[in-house]
């Protein structure tokens, strides 16, 4: 679709509109929750055939809104970005440990069953 919209210099973007993306993993008040229901259900055209909509849809939709001044720029998850086990992002595991433990995420990825199993040995025994 992308480049069927290049190809005819088709453009879905408002002029008067910023637009905004980030991590498709996030975690956000009931407010902005309820904020961005409500814009879906006026204005659902516009994001309905929307390329990877978790990346950017509702990002767009509250960084326009009367709650942009409430974002936090922290999806509160630890995540290797760099390849790590052959994977991007990175298969945590033991020498994790100490960086998950020195930070305040709530959440972490991307563990792998084999690769990961000493690490989360240590998650869920460490006081």
């Amino acid at each position: 679709m992308v480049s069927i919209q290049k190809m005819f210099k088709l453009s879905r973007l408002e002029k008067d509109k910023n637009y905004f993306g980030g991590s498709g993993y996030w975690s956000i008040h009931k407010d902005a929750a309820a904020y961005i229901l409500d814009e879906l259900k006026t204005d659902s055209k516009r994001w309905r055939y929307t390329f990877c909509p978790e990346e950017c849809a509702y990002q767009t939709i509250l960084l326009n809104s009367r709650l942009k001044d409430t974002i936090v720029n922290n999806n509160l998850r630890y995540v290797v970005w760099h390849e790590k086990h052959k994977e991007l992002p990175g298969i945590l595991d033991e020498t994790d440990f100490e960086k998950i433990k020195a930070t305040n995420y709530l959440f972490a990825r991307k563990f792998d069953s084999k690769i990961s199993n000493q690490l989360l040995k240590s998650l869920f025994t460490d006081k």
